[in-house]
């Protein structure tokens, strides 16, 4: 299943509580695993780009999504 999808709008980011997921890019510089308590998602809140990245469920997986208001107001 794909969480995110490389060159997409991106408005959550997410934060992994169980599981392992596949990260990609099409410029081949990403090409792997993350699980429990990492973050993916974030550069497009951060950066306001589309998403750079692939990630895709590799196991089943549980994710904590934070939508772009919420980031921005915790990171004022």
């Amino acid at each position: 299943e794909v969480v995110i999808e490389e060159g997409t709008l991106g408005e959550d980011l997410y934060i992994i509580a169980s599981g392992v997921v596949h990260v990609t890019s099409t410029l081949g510089d990403v090409n792997n695993d993350i699980g429990s308590g990492q973050v993916f998602g974030e550069l497009a809140l951060i950066y306001d780009c589309t998403r750079t990245a692939t990630v895709t469920a590799k196991t089943a997986i549980t994710l904590y999504r934070i939508d772009r208001n919420t980031f921005k107001f915790v990171t004022k």
